[in-house]
């Protein structure tokens, strides 16, 4: 195909140098970089910081995600420094495991409740000897200057039988200076009530849908509190549950919320400079 072995070389040479300035300027980027996953039917957030740190949230429910995660994540930094599951529903936990198998983990953060299978004990075995701590409200972490996270729900600690798994979800808003990010899990109209009551300020740019769209999810009162712009509707193609439900579609078009589903449109981004925020066309 080339004339020489020295041609060869030098187009080698060329493909390494610009690999590495793609991968030196994507962890040196001014951007927040906010990544649902498409995960079938599941939940998977990446959050990737302007300065390069990587927050996860919850890994779908199976270990594709460790490809994605690969595709999507810079050679030079193989680190999380949060990784937050949801709640112990496999379809939330069960493509961490294998993540934190093959990255370092600075922090787990988690609910502390357990779901009495056997992958779950096997997730819980393997961050036993990692940094976890239980999230409660009013936990804040800065990530770095004009980013941090902030817990809104659970409200206390829990035990076991308190509620349902659903109802254990951690619920928080990411701040990135004017533009936020509210993210859910499963959590059901139950828990929104729950977390209207505490009188705090939750609106937000984006929504990520809670319960990949259920109609006893995402109720009036609390999109009417959160105010979003934009929703994000993780779930799988013709899934058994028949997520996102109608209802919940109808409330969301009613107060003229764009919608991006993961299930139509494939991994979504989101980016934002602090002061406005745009949907990245990347797959």
């Amino acid at each position: 195909m080339f004339k020489n072995k020295k041609t060869k070389i030098l187009i080698s040479i060329l493909i390494i140098v610009l690999l590495s300035f793609y991968y030196i300027y994507e962890d040196s980027s001014n951007f927040l970089r906010v990544c649902f996953f498409d995960v079938g039917q599941g939940d998977s957030i990446l959050i990737k910081s302007p300065k390069g740190k990587n927050i996860l949230i919850d890994g779908g429910p199976s270990a594709d995600l460790i490809q994605k995660l690969g595709n999507k994540h810079s050679y030079q930094n193989h680190q999380i420094d949060i990784l937050i599951l949801t709640h112990a529903h496999a379809d939330h936990y069960f493509g961490l495991i294998e993540v934190i198998k093959r990255y370092n983990i600075k922090l787990v953060l988690w609910s502390g409740i357990d779901a009495h299978n056997s992958s779950y004990l096997h997730f819980k075995k393997l961050i036993e000897n990692l940094n976890t701590k239980i999230a409660i409200l009013g936990q804040e972490y800065l990530i770095e200057k004009n980013l941090k996270i902030k817990i809104l729900y659970p409200l206390h600690y829990l035990e076991e039988g308190d509620t349902d798994l659903n109802n254990t979800s951690i619920s928080l808003i990411l701040s990135h200076q004017n533009i936020d990010f509210f993210l859910a899990g499963d959590l059901t109209c139950e828990g929104e009530e729950e977390i209207i009551k505490q009188n705090i300020n939750i609106k937000s740019e984006i929504f990520k849908a809670n319960h990949h769209g259920s109609r006893w999810s995402n109720c009036n009162y609390f999109l009417d509190k959160v105010k979003p712009e934009l929703a994000i509707i993780q779930s799988g193609i013709d899934n058994s549950f028949g997520h996102p439900h109608q209802e919940t579609l109808d409330r969301l078009e009613e107060r003229n919320i764009e919608i991006l589903r993961n299930d139509e449109l494939g991994n979504i981004w989101i980016y934002s400079d602090g002061g406005k925020y745009w949907i990245y066309p990347v797959k």
